[in-house]
């Protein structure tokens, strides 16, 4: 048996492909999922998982993947996996919330952003979770309270301004609202323009 690293007997080299080693595949799938390439990303993060069902990043990277396509069950499927390969791991509960908020379940969702919470109590992107599933879910002052303790320790997040003041527009306090408005495009967070655009209405009628 000749060594692939070793001449074979034609005189040439057989080199390993860096996809031969699950870390690397592992590594440019991330990268292909970063770069929008979802088909190849799903193909490789697909092929880790053939070989170690209990890869929790491949499962996590699958997940997100179906998430960006709309295929939100398989996006459910996968991180209830990595749930149960990984439950100290906060990272599934939070990609779990946001796919619940997607289905319209937001009281699954708040659920999740808990779980993901209990672990890891400073969790940001559980927080925005948490926030966004108030805010959809129209419980308004509480999607205030938790954008509020995301910005205690992400002051600059303009996520937390924006949910902040959606929640005061329904609330119809626009005046604050504006304020909120303000802050978040302080920080660069693209509040939607017509959004924008219908509390300035409302604030000139007022």
């Amino acid at each position: 048996m000749s060594n692939k690293n070793e001449p074979d007997s034609s005189g040439g080299l057989e080199f390993c492909s860096p996809l031969d080693n699950p870390e690397m595949k592992y590594s440019l799938a991330v990268e292909c999922a970063s770069g929008g390439d979802t088909g190849r990303a799903e193909k490789l993060f697909l092929e880790i998982i053939k070989g170690n069902p209990k890869h929790y990043g491949a499962r996590i990277g699958l997940g997100a993947v179906y998430m960006e396509q709309g295929r939100l069950d398989e996006s459910i499927k996968e991180n209830e996996t990595a749930t149960q390969i990984n439950p100290d791991h906060p990272t599934a509960f939070v990609n779990l919330a946001a796919a619940f908020i997607q289905k319209g379940d937001f009281d699954t969702a708040i659920n999740e952003c808990e779980e993901a919470l209990f672990i890891d109590p400073r969790n940001a992107d559980a927080y925005k979770n948490l926030s966004w599933a108030y805010l959809e879910k129209g419980d308004y002052d509480r999607s205030i309270f938790v954008a509020g303790k995301l910005l205690e320790f992400e002051p600059h997040s303009g996520l937390a301004y924006n949910n902040i003041a959606v929640a005061l527009y329904y609330k119809e306090d626009y005046a604050k609202s504006m304020d909120y408005v303000k802050k978040a495009l302080r920080e660069g967070f693209p509040v939607h323009p017509d959004f924008y655009n219908d509390l300035r209405e409302r604030m000139d009628k007022e």
